[in-house]
């Protein structure tokens, strides 16, 4: 009712322009104004804002100040016009001085909080947010601020306790939610993610981080299909959300559809250069095509912008380790591992390292047990784990590992091959033979398991079926001397001396090739 007053006394006392703006001038002729009628502009100012009305709320909020420079109020109003224009700069300056003039406002800490949170001072937003809380601890605004802030700075678990906070005090708003279930999201909790994304989109339908953040948790619990649905709608109502595009272009990712993924990617690069995610999701597209030079400029790009990004550095050391740089890619993996020692699929990488470059058969294995104990699903380290044991000579442990890891990846031929190396030097040439049928079974044109079929039907004195399998490697890959030098070796297991000269000379001049 006080409000509405006030509101009355302008339309009554000032008069009004073309456009039906209440003009300074009019009121200037009326002077002296009644303090209490100078505060009206405030007052209107604030309630455009509320209707949404920028234009309106900032030739108010300014006559405002004009008319009354010393109304921390009046300060305060402009300041809030400015922060819900993007002048983020401004409003802080505004929000300044109507500490300075009432130093006890906690809506003025609370708003500077939050414009200086938007404008990445990180700081001075957390000075701001917890001088506010100790204020009027009963104002949400604050406490979501403060659980951004502690987002950005890697605080999940507290930034989680300080959203809730805001939740609790203001449960119909959806931006906290929102918040909420980011951080959600980067604990792991898939479920907990999407049930505060999908109560932040029944609040507020048309709110574009609440569609975004469900399609987030949906990525994580594998939905890929309705996490490109949610992202769609994200970047629909918001077409320059950078998250959103790379969200939706990481679910094309997973369900390898490589194109979409990657025009995502670059429109999230055009759209926010400074976003990590994009550079590491372009990453991965570079190196799934074995574009390991591009895959590494664009993965060192995100860990320039995010030092923290495990996922980048676990990318680049991937690519280091394409490039035989094992040296930059333990280096890569120690660090994904020291910011994240769950790290299974780093932990096993690294493994690689020691395994391939240094021969460290024992802390390949050590570190498999541990990526294992975290993630008891990934097969990958199962296989090299056995690799390990194998050389380690602890066979029966080798091949317990190798059947649980052809159990959780039935379809790929690597394990099935890996065995088959181990069962060969035992001298299991029949089984090596059968598992060796299986993987060219799921990968018909791989040369190595026709070299290793070939060598297993060698030693098991068939040479006939040696020759075959080498003459197959020899039509795949023609530039290769490996298949002729074994061919040769068959051909005169039978006395073709003939056939295994002239193999012979062709294993030489493909050698010879190769070391100009």
């Amino acid at each position: 009712m006080w409000l509405f007053a006030k509101v009355v006394a302008v339309l009554l006392l000032f008069p009004t322009d073309k456009d039906g703006d209440h003009t300074l001038e009019g009121a200037v002729k009326l002077a002296p104004i009644p303090p209490c009628i100078r505060l009206v502009f405030s007052a209107l100012a604030d309630a455009y804002c509320n209707v949404g009305d920028p234009r309106h709320a900032e030739v108010d909020a300014l006559r405002a100040v004009r008319l009354e420079p010393k109304s921390p109020y009046a300060w305060h109003v402009l300041g809030r016009v400015h922060f819900l224009d993007g002048a983020w700069a401004a409003a802080i300056d505004n929000l300044t001085h109507a500490i300075q003039l009432l130093p006890n406002s906690p809506p003025s800490y609370a708003l500077r909080a939050d414009a200086s949170y938007r404008l990445g001072r990180v700081n001075d937003a957390l000075e701001d947010a917890n001088e506010a809380i100790r204020l009027a601890s009963n104002d949400p605004h604050p406490w979501e601020t403060r659980g951004r802030v502690q987002l950005l700075r890697g605080e999940t678990e507290r930034a989680l306790h300080d959203l809730t906070m805001s939740i609790q005090l203001s449960p119909g708003n959806a931006y906290p939610r929102t918040a909420r279930s980011f951080a959600h999201y980067r604990l792991g909790d898939a479920d907990a993610a999407f049930d505060d994304a999908d109560e932040a989109i029944r609040l507020a339908p048309v709110l574009a981080d609440g569609w975004a953040c469900r399609g987030w948790a949906r990525l994580l619990r594998g939905q890929y299909r309705d996490a490109i649905d949610d992202f769609t709608e994200a970047i629909r109502l918001a077409p320059s959300d950078a998250s959103a595009r790379a969200g939706r272009g990481m679910s094309y990712y997973y369900v390898h559809e490589y194109p979409q993924a990657e025009a995502d990617a670059n429109q999230a690069i055009d759209i926010n250069p400074s976003y990590p995610y994009a550079w590491s999701l372009r990453g991965w597209l570079h190196l799934n095509r074995q574009q390991f030079d591009m895959a590494l400029a664009d993965f060192s790009e995100a860990i320039r912008l995010d030092p923290s990004n495990g996922q980048a550095l676990l990318g680049r050391g991937r690519a280091y380790f394409a490039h035989r740089d094992y040296r930059r890619a333990l280096a890569d993996f120690n660090e994904a591992i020291r910011l994240d020692p769950a790290h299974a699929r780093a932990l096993y990488r690294r493994a690689q390292v020691f395994y391939a470059d240094r021969r460290d058969y024992d802390r390949a294995e050590a570190d498999c047990t541990e990526a294992l104990r975290i993630d008891p699903s990934l097969g990958e380290a199962y296989i090299l784990r056995a690799n390990a044991y194998r050389h380690l000579g602890m066979h029966d442990a080798a091949m317990a590992d190798y059947a649980r890891g052809i159990e959780l990846m039935p379809n790929d031929p690597y394990p099935y091959i890996s065995r088959a190396l181990a069962r060969r030097e035992i001298r299991a040439f029949d089984l090596a033979i059968a598992d060796y049928d299986e993987a060219i079974r799921l990968s018909p044109n791989w040369v190595a398991a026709y070299l290793g079929r070939g060598t297993a039907f060698f030693r098991n004195g068939d040479f006939i079926n040696a020759i075959i399998d080498f003459s197959q490697a020899a039509r795949l890959d023609p530039g290769s001397a490996e298949p002729y030098e074994a061919r040769a070796r068959a051909y005169r297991a039978i006395g073709d001396t003939s056939n295994a000269d002239k193999d012979k000379q062709m294993a030489e001049q493909l050698r010879n090739k190769d070391s100009r």
